[in-house]
């Protein structure tokens, strides 16, 4: 081979070897818009640790120039979103972070989303449900087979303390909408805060979004935001996943939760979410509260003359282990109880006790009932009707509400100023006068119904109360009476755990003197 054939073979390996080098260290160094998808409900550690990596890959490596957010969660765990929001946020401090919303992005999973220097959108998309839910813990009765060493060593909190908790993480959540979002809305804040889900066009002209665009809008809108022309699109989950050698525990749910799951997570110490409550199966009889009150008691019956009869015989909702206080009174007041388990309740009432107490029940009167009720009622007897939205139906406790003139309401009332905690829990300040609130100035109800009647309005609510059903602002009357028949729409404020608040307990001695007095 001569000289020039040389130098051409040589010319051309090295022109080879330039154009391998320079399209290897092309590639290498070509800007990445790194995508990360969050699916499903965040409530389980594999998955936030897998998008908390994906994350951290983003921010160490200087080749990513802009990171999509791909969002389709209806939520997770307060815990796991607020330390999303918190790692995310920190990244788009670094980088572009655009976020998609594909499909939802309810409560926690719009937490999450502000993390993003904007927020894309589909048309359908559900978005906001701004707010928390929290599977309540347990009223613990101590037995001697374990000991602790504090009252609060069992729950944590105390648990008319509860809702206060509650509302502290739903306040770092508003305050999170209001950092991120606050130059953007477009409507007050407190219009959005509700719990209420927009889809993606009304979510837009509210400001909680900044526009209607797809997955591909939002990759534009990064690239445009790092000043990149040139780029690659990488999925980092697949990246963190392939690197990722250590076996976790995976929880994959992508439909509805279960109640039971929720309260099994929580005993890990996760106890409050941001999930919207209709994602959520809730199986009522495996609640706490519902074990409690179906408890049912077999009390042995005798003459119920002069005495205080507590109906048990319609399946009632007694909360009979959170009524000591209400119970104790009534006996040092020198009262005798029967409580009637089953059995004839119009024979119980031919013994001519001196009151009727009849919380929720679930069983229908018959007209034998009906009947002896009216002739208890007319020959002077005292009857008590307790209702509570929380506990149960309202069908049963109102076949026989309504032969006295009252109706209790379908649906709860709430009030986002006048509350304890949570917006259901609303405090009572209007009172007409009468011996059963004597001395009262304000009391708290949990979770209460509406009473409709024209006889006398004992307490209703001030007119920025508004009643679930009809979301419409106005006075509800709460305690209501006729003569010798009184109504309630609340059982929880009376109840043991509750009875510290406000005048709660100054009108439990009422109601007892009442129930006790010789005057209706």
């Amino acid at each position: 081979m001569d000289k020039k054939s040389i130098y051409a073979l040589i010319i051309i390996v090295l022109i080879l070897g330039a154009v391998f080098l320079f399209y290897k260290f092309y590639r290498i160094k070509t800007p990445i818009v790194g995508v990360i998808k969050i699916e499903g409900y965040m409530l389980d550690n594999y998955h936030r640790d897998l998008w908390i990596k994906a994350a951290q890959y983003a921010l160490e490596n200087d080749t990513i120039k802009a990171v999509v957010l791909r969002i389709d969660s209806g939520g997770g765990s307060a815990s796991i979103c607020e330390d999303l929001y918190g790692v995310f946020k920190k990244l788009a401090q670094r980088k572009p972070l655009v976020v998609v919303v594909e499909g939802i992005a309810a409560s926690g999973g719009y937490y999450v989303s502000l993390a993003g220097r904007e927020i894309y959108a589909t048309p359908s998309s559900l978005i906001g449900n701004i707010g928390v839910i929290s599977v309540v813990p347990p009223i613990v009765l101590p037995g001697e087979s374990i000991i602790e060493t504090g009252v609060y060593k069992y729950t944590g909190f105390l648990i008319d303390e509860y809702p206060l908790k509650v509302n502290e993480i739903y306040e770092s959540f508003v305050n999170a909408v209001n950092e991120s979002r606050r130059t953007r809305l477009k409507v007050p804040l407190s219009t959005l805060i509700d719990g209420r889900l927009l889809i993606g066009s009304e979510a837009v002209k509210t400001g909680l979004v900044d526009r209607i665009g797809s997955y591909f809008d939002a990759v534009e809108s990064a690239s445009k935001l790092a000043g990149l022309t040139n780029f690659e699109i990488v999925d980092l989950n697949k990246i963190v996943i392939s690197k990722d050698t250590k076996k976790m525990e995976k929880t994959e749910i992508k439909d509805r939760i279960s109640l039971r799951y929720l309260v099994n997570i929580s005993r890990k110490g996760m106890n409050f979410y941001y999930i919207p409550p209709q994602l959520i199966d809730y199986d009522y009889n495996s609640s706490y509260a519902y074990s409690i009150l179906k408890q049912r008691f077999t009390f042995r019956i005798s003459n119920a003359t002069g005495k205080i009869v507590i109906d048990l015989s319609h399946k009632n909702l007694f909360p009979y282990l959170l009524m000591s206080r209400f119970l104790g009174k009534l006996v040092e007041e020198g009262e005798k109880i029967v409580y009637l388990s089953e059995g004839n309740l119009a024979k119980i009432l031919d013994d001519k006790p001196k009151a009727l107490l009849i919380f929720m029940p679930l069983y229908e009167y018959s007209f034998e009932d009906l009947n002896a009720i009216e002739k208890f009622v007319k020959g002077g007897g005292k009857l008590v009707l307790f209702y509570d939205p929380g506990f149960g139906p309202y069908t049963m406790i109102n076949s026989i509400a309504q032969d006295y003139g009252f109706i209790f309401s379908v649906g709860y009332l709430y009030n986002s100023y006048k509350k304890y905690g949570i917006y259901r829990n609303i405090i009572l300040t209007n009172f007409s006068k009468n011996s059963l609130t004597e001395n009262i100035s304000a009391i708290t109800l949990f979770t209460a119904g509406a009473i409709f009647t024209k006889n006398d309005k004992l307490a209703w609510t001030t007119n920025d109360t508004a009643l679930s059903i009809l979301y419409k602002n106005g006075t509800y009357t709460v305690i209501a009476k006729k003569g010798s028949v009184l109504a309630l729409s609340d059982i929880s404020f009376i109840m043991d755990p509750f009875l510290k608040l406000t005048d709660n307990e100054k009108f439990l001695d009422n109601l007892v003197n009442w129930i006790v007095g010789e005057k209706s």
